[in-house]
């Protein structure tokens, strides 16, 4: 019986070559197969007792030791085969989805920044139509007008959210170290001066902490939180904000928490979707886009975020992104 084996070069022994009472074991652990994508060591394929009985002082394995094929060690080349395959099928999978979502972002931006002009048209003759000519409608007439202007209003603020989402992360530019504290004190002291928000009641705890990432955008996504939280405060009542973090494993853990109107289980999980509205939008402005810009700017940051609510109770929003390397 023949067998190609392979050291250094290709050779060819046959059993005559081999001594009378065996096949030499330092033989075979030289030996190799070989095949179209590349050779296997002999004592790879073979399962050989190191001291199988019978084995005599030069190291010679009888012909009647059992020598049995090692498929185990077979299946984990193939398996590892595999999982080089599907690791280059989920690289191009990535790529093609991180083009894609280019793509939309583009779209999306160039279709918001054109849909301006013909909207700013209709409102601003819609309010000339009004100014001039209602002394000559009746009441109905009047009505049906204040409604398209209201709605071109909305829609155009409906398109400037747009564009701001898709902005968000077209700034790649991340700086090492945020101070996360020095981030805290600009939001609060911004939105501390909004209408709706006169003495309001800041506490922070844990917030000097060092984040990384772009510093534009992290601190765009706590003006939102905090803005959200003081936007839907209960009426008479001075807002309470607690502002929290924590770090852990190279993460910053932080939450912004309100005691204001809350939010039912349902309405956390849609919290995210866009133009998500869950209050009557005579009383409270905004198309319902800014926790998808928060949720947009965490993800491109490598982070999550989740919100918890109670309603009457006030919500709770858990923001995880990573720290700055120490």
């Amino acid at each position: 019986m023949n067998r190609t084996v392979k050291e250094n070069k290709s050779t060819s022994i046959d059993n005559n070559n081999l001594p009378n009472n065996g096949v030499a074991l330092d033989q075979l652990n030289s030996l190799h197969i070989l095949t179209n994508t590349t050779s296997i060591n002999m004592a790879s394929v073979f399962q050989i007792p190191c001291k199988p009985a019978g084995l005599n002082r030069t190291g010679v394995l009888p012909y009647n030791t059992p020598i049995v094929k090692n498929t185990a060690t077979l299946d984990l080349q193939y398996a590892r085969d595999q999982a080089l395959k599907k690791d280059a099928e989920i690289t191009e999978l990535k790529k093609q989805l991180q083009e894609a979502n280019a793509e939309l972002s583009k779209f999306v931006y160039v279709a918001s920044h054109d849909l301006k002009e013909p909207v700013r048209m209709i409102s601003n003759f819609m309010g000339l139509l009004k100014a001039k000519y209602a002394h000559n409608f009746d009441d109905k007439a009047n009505t049906y007008l204040n409604f398209a202007i209201d709605g071109g209003l909305r829609l155009h603020h409906m398109i400037d959210d747009l564009l701001v989402l898709s902005r968000v992360g077209r700034y790649t530019d991340h700086d090492p170290a945020i101070d996360f504290n020095e981030i805290v004190n600009e939001v609060t002291r911004r939105c501390g001066k909004q209408a709706n928000a006169p003495g309001a009641n800041f506490t922070m705890s844990g917030t000097n902490f060092l984040l990384k990432g772009n510093k534009s955008e992290i601190t765009d996504l706590f003006a939102h939180l905090v803005g959200n939280a003081l936007k839907f405060c209960k009426p008479d009542v001075t807002p309470q904000i607690i502002i929290s973090a924590n770090q852990k494993n190279g993460l910053v853990f932080m939450s912004v928490e309100d005691f204001g109107l809350g939010m039912s289980d349902n309405e956390c999980e849609k919290a995210f979707d866009v133009f998500s509205r869950f209050q009557p939008k005579e009383t409270f402005a905004g198309s319902g886009v800014g926790l998808a810009v928060c949720k947009k700017i965490v993800e491109q940051h490598g982070g999550n975020i989740s919100i918890k609510g109670e309603e009457g109770k006030g919500c709770k929003v858990n923001v995880v992104l990573p720290a700055a390397d120490q």
